[in-house]
């Protein structure tokens, strides 16, 4: 009996092997193309009847690792990218109020088509607030008889020099007439 217990450690591997090694008659020899009883289309790798079958193939599949950007970067003995800190102007918010964004204003029921710019903290000594009309300065706060069809309105502070301190995002807007 101590005879023949080696051999059955080996007789272990040999019948894994042969379990996931694709037999013939197996029906998994690959991915197939058929037709279901309404007409659809399906792939399978086991069809019921393969005369009927048109056999697919199916090229290698491709694959990369890639490490993550702090590792490359590591790698590189670089730190990973951070995004600039904006500089403190001293002003926390700007944005135009009115007119609303996408509004369609009636000429010359809407003339003139005044622009409401909220700002936070108010303007400080030294410096103004400049409404650019798709990127014209206005002179003040009003639009008269603007003309039709798309307008971009952005509000700006700028310092004594012109120096844009703080920016609005832009609002669209189309008067008509």
């Amino acid at each position: 009996m101590k005879t023949w217990w080696p051999l059955l450690l080996l007789t272990v591997p040999i019948l894994a092997v042969a379990q996931t090694t694709d037999r013939p008659d197996s029906g998994s020899n690959g991915i197939y193309r058929t037709l279901d009883a309404d007409g659809n289309v399906v792939f399978t790798d086991n069809p019921p009847d393969k005369k009927r079958a048109e056999e697919v193939k199916v090229g290698p599949t491709n694959t990369m690792d890639s490490p993550p950007v702090e590792r490359r970067a590591a790698s590189r003995g670089d730190a990973p990218p951070e995004p600039p800190e904006p500089p403190d102007t001293g002003y926390e918010a700007v944005s135009i109020t009115a007119p609303d964004a996408g509004a369609n204003l009636r000429l010359p029921q809407d003339n003139p088509i005044q622009v409401q710019v909220s700002l936070s903290p108010s303007l400080k000594s030294g410096h103004r607030l400049v409404i650019l009309d798709n990127g014209t300065p206005l002179e003040g706060t009003a639009m008269d008889f603007p003309n039709p069809g798309e307008h971009t309105l952005v509000a700006q502070v700028r310092d004594g020099d012109g120096t844009v301190l703080i920016e609005s995002e832009p609002v669209l807007f189309y008067p008509r007439r």
